[in-house]
């Protein structure tokens, strides 16, 4: 569905190029309360030309913005805490995340479902990934980790129709970890879907443990 509000000027063909204009925070008109799929647009500067840690500076300028985060906001984030190459500043999803976290505007389920559609629709190395949260929860962020990771898991986890592979035992091991820092406690359906399965895999003797230390 078209949106009848102009969006960033990047989302223009010619910005940024032959116009030699420029994206700045203050030229985009989208509030950051509600910014919708379309104003994603700003992750093109990933790959605008602009230059190593553009993209960085871009969502940077959103984190810091006024008013409540929104969709697009944990869509970013989710994006930098995946990728990696030369578009992207080193360690941008972390540090950003911490930022967030700081300021007390981390959308933090919403984050979590959309790196589980990051990682489900593209092949991203989970491992670094998971390295970054490990990072953020080291550095104090435990319970917005464990958020995020309650956000994730629905998305992430395999159905009854899908075949678990090793990265699923891999998500759910550092789920126990992080649900034991943040001392979290609540079912998650999915988890519970999942430990109720007949069996004796990896995979469900970790969404077991997971279910019950957030159930004991």
């Amino acid at each position: 569905m078209r949106s009848s509000t102009r969006c960033c000027p990047i989302l223009s063909p010619t910005a940024g190029r032959s116009t030699g204009a420029t994206w700045s925070p203050g030229r985009c008109c989208c509030p950051r309360i509600g910014r919708s799929w379309r104003c994603t647009c700003c992750r093109i500067c990933s790959t605008s030309g602009t230059g190593p840690g553009y993209f960085h500076r871009s969502v940077a300028a959103l984190v810091d913005g006024d008013g409540p985060a929104g969709e697009g906001l944990a869509l970013l984030l989710a994006r930098l805490l995946a990728e990696r190459g030369p578009w992207h500043a080193r360690d941008a999803g972390t540090t950003l995340l911490l930022r967030a976290v700081a300021r007390g505007s981390l959308p933090a389920v919403e984050c979590g479902r959309q790196l589980g559609l990051v990682l489900r629709r593209t092949e991203v190395k989970l491992g670094r990934v998971l390295e970054s949260l490990e990072d953020c929860a080291r550095q104090g962020a435990h319970r917005e980790i464990w958020q995020l990771v309650a956000g994730m898991l629905p998305v992430l986890l395999p159905g009854t129709d899908e075949r678990a592979h090793a990265g699923h035992t891999q998500v759910l091991g550092f789920a126990v970890r992080a649900a034991g820092w943040a001392k979290a406690s609540g079912p998650i359906p999915a988890v519970a879907e999942v430990a109720a399965r007949t069996g004796s895999s990896g995979f469900v003797r970790t969404a077991r443990r997971l279910h019950e230390l957030l159930t004991r």
